[in-house]
């Protein structure tokens, strides 16, 4: 499975492009509807307390590098914190009979933005405990109005959990797999080459690339028709991905190109897979053909490009032969 990060990092955007600003906007209101109620003479101690809560929203506005560690490596953390200074907020505005009581639900739905399920589910858990702590902390007890409110907060804590986890993984589907072979795009593909290859590196292992190509694709699509392409691509992609081992990143590079990136393969290896799936890719789509070429760090190339390239250019030779030559034989 691809790492959720992906996602998650594209999610708190859109927090990061709402919620500081958001934040600062309703202490300030808090702070104005405290004033009115205490008439204009609030206690120092609230005073201290907003002071604080202001400085908060303003630092972590204007610093966005803070921002961004805290929300994405410590969730909970800030979550927590944030939840308890709410509650006090809240508290000093009225409680459940106040104008923010149900801001808890904004608080929910922004956590859920960035995280997944079970988050939302802490958060709301965790909102839901600091409510009922307040309205007995300011003596308005556990009344039906406020049990409703609870079971409320928890339950929107499901709803909109589940529905971020549905768009999730939408969006995630959307964002990395090509949608007519369902192996993953060029995009996704090239973001593994880059971090496999830093992991070879770092580890000094091997790392292979297998580029393969249709032979007389164009041909194909020409005399028999658009459809008939498209499954052809999508027989060649089911083999690649059933011949594709645990940690293999399989792809459709774009057109009726196709790519599998190998972590911990050496050439002998390479060339093996490679032959098998020219053979299986033949005997599976009524003769369609497929000319390969394979590269392996780091003998073939150490960057992204070059190792990509050097592949690219053994298949380009075979293709030159009509897709009748398997893969080269290892040195």
């Amino acid at each position: 499975m691809p790492n959720q990060s992906f996602i998650s990092k594209s999610h708190y955007r859109l927090y990061d492009a709402i919620v500081p600003l958001f934040r600062l906007v309703y202490v300030v209101l808090m702070l104005l509807v405290m004033v009115y109620r205490d008439e204009l003479r609030p206690h120092p101690g609230s005073l201290g307390f907003f002071a604080l809560y202001l400085g908060y929203a303003t630092a972590l506005l204007v610093f966005k590098k803070v921002r961004a560690y805290l929300v994405l490596r410590h969730p909970f953390l800030i979550g927590s914190f944030e939840t308890v200074l709410l509650t006090i907020g809240v508290g000093y505005t009225g409680g459940s009979h106040g104008p923010f009581h149900l801001i808890y639900l904004l608080v929910i739905a922004f956590f859920a933005i960035v995280h997944n399920l079970k988050a939302s589910l802490l958060m709301g858990g965790l909102c839901a405990l600091c409510y009922a702590g307040m309205v007995l902390v300011l003596g308005e007890g556990l009344t039906y109005h406020v049990v409703i409110e609870l079971i409320f907060l928890f339950s929107f804590a499901i709803f909109i959990g589940s529905i971020n986890q549905r768009i999730s993984q939408y969006t995630m589907k959307m964002a990395i797999y090509d949608q007519l072979t369902s192996l993953y795009n060029r995009q996704y593909f090239y973001g593994e080459l880059q971090n496999k290859l830093a992991f070879a590196e770092k580890n000094q292992r091997n790392l292979s690339l297998i580029v393969l190509d249709v032979n007389d694709f164009k041909q194909m699509n020409d005399r028999h028709g658009h459809l008939q392409g498209d499954r052809i691509l999508v027989q060649v992609g089911a083999v690649i991905r059933g011949q594709a081992r645990a940690g293999d990143i399989a792809a459709r590079y774009g057109g009726d190109e196709f790519v599998i990136l190998m972590p911990n393969t050496d050439k002998a290896k390479a060339s093996q897979l490679c032959s098998q799936l020219q053979a299986l890719i033949r005997e599976s789509s009524a003769g369609v053909t497929v000319s390969a070429g394979f590269a392996t760090y780091p003998n073939d190339g150490v960057a992204p490009d070059s190792l990509f390239h050097a592949a690219d250019m053994v298949m380009y030779r075979e293709k030159q032969a009509k897709g009748q030559m398997a893969c080269p034989p290892t040195d």
